[in-house]
């Protein structure tokens, strides 16, 4: 007698399918499980010791100028083709990547324990964002909010208030898409956004604040404050057109008043750029494409500066104001 065999349900990653062996309960089943899934992740294997590498092609740093994660391209030890990319978070884990026409696959290797909540964190907020942008899509670090038929972005550093925004803006009933990563299409005259997945990530003085009952929190990794607000169970939402693209001022430099100004296409381009996802900064092809794309949205979506003093005194006024803005476009 043979046993039939059960694959897991793909899931649904910005607009793509995923097949994961990995445990990723922040996503959603996708709508459409008889299209080919075009993103892969393998089971995870243990090592005695992740592999020495000699010379790390790139290194990405944090406010403090840790070292968060490294690039070897390609991927050391039996890597077969230059697709292959070794992403290592250092003291966690690493990620073996290859990208193919299409569709890219994934494998975890660790040589300690990883707590189930990190490596779905380092997953689908750092590597799957980055896969995506090697495999040609323009896929920016903001927050993205539906607000009527459109939606808004919100583009700035770690810690600058975007997922405080969006969660203001979903107590006014409108429909968060994605507190961190967006991806955006330029299709016609318009920018459409596509979240990776629906999320909500805060810190605890914002959850206070908003009122968010901590029966719906969950830790988002082991390494920071924040922590995961559970999202409605929801079909992935569809594209949206995006009406504006907001700037957040930074919080160490506050502003006295709610202001919002407007900048030129060449200034919010470079702040496309300079948020935006990259996962080999190498491949001059890629970054031709990726700053032709971040031109466009720039060309087509209006942007504007959003200063204000990260007061909670003064959110009720500033929802006003952004949603009043919102309007006039």
């Amino acid at each position: 007698m043979t046993t039939a065999n059960h694959h897991p349900p793909p899931l649904w990653y910005a607009g793509h399918n995923l097949l994961s062996a990995v445990a990723l309960p922040s996503l959603r089943r996708s709508s459409s499980p008889e299209l080919p899934a075009s993103l892969r992740v393998l089971p995870s294997i243990w090592l005695d010791r992740l592999p020495a590498v000699p010379d790390w092609a790139h290194q990405w740093k944090d406010p403090d100028g840790n070292i968060c994660l490294q690039l070897a391209y390609p991927a050391t030890g039996n890597a077969p083709t230059p697709s292959w990319h070794r992403l290592r978070a250092p003291r966690v884990c690493d990620f073996v990547i290859e990208v193919a026409p299409g569709t890219a696959t994934i494998r975890t290797e660790y040589d300690t324990e990883i707590a189930a909540e990190t490596l779905e964190h380092l997953l689908i907020d750092q590597v799957l964002p980055r896969v995506l942008s090697e495999m040609g899509a323009l896929v920016t670090h903001a927050s993205c909010c539906k607000i009527a038929d459109h939606c808004a972005l919100f583009i700035g550093d770690s810690g600058w208030g975007k997922s405080t925004l969006v969660s203001l803006l979903q107590d006014c009933g409108h429909l968060p898409l994605s507190d961190d990563c967006v991806r955006l299409d330029n299709i016609a005259e318009r920018v459409l956004a596509t979240s990776t997945y629906p999320s909500l990530r805060l810190f605890t003085d914002s959850i206070e604040h908003v009122g968010i009952v901590s029966s719906a929190l969950t830790s988002v990794a082991a390494y920071t404050g924040k922590r995961r607000i559970s999202m409605p169970d929801q079909h992935p939402p569809e594209a949206v057109a995006v009406r504006a693209i907001y700037l957040l001022n930074n919080p160490q430099q506050p502003a006295s008043t709610i202001r919002i100004t407007p900048v030129s296409p060449a200034h919010a381009c470079m702040a496309l750029v300079g948020q935006g996802f990259r996962l080999d900064l190498t491949a001059r092809h890629r970054n031709i494409s990726f700053l032709q794309q971040a031109a466009e949205v720039a060309r087509k979506v209006p942007a504007f500066t959003l200063s204000y003093p990260r007061e909670y005194t003064q959110t009720n006024t500033l929802i006003a104001q952004l949603l009043q803005h919102l309007e006039t476009l």
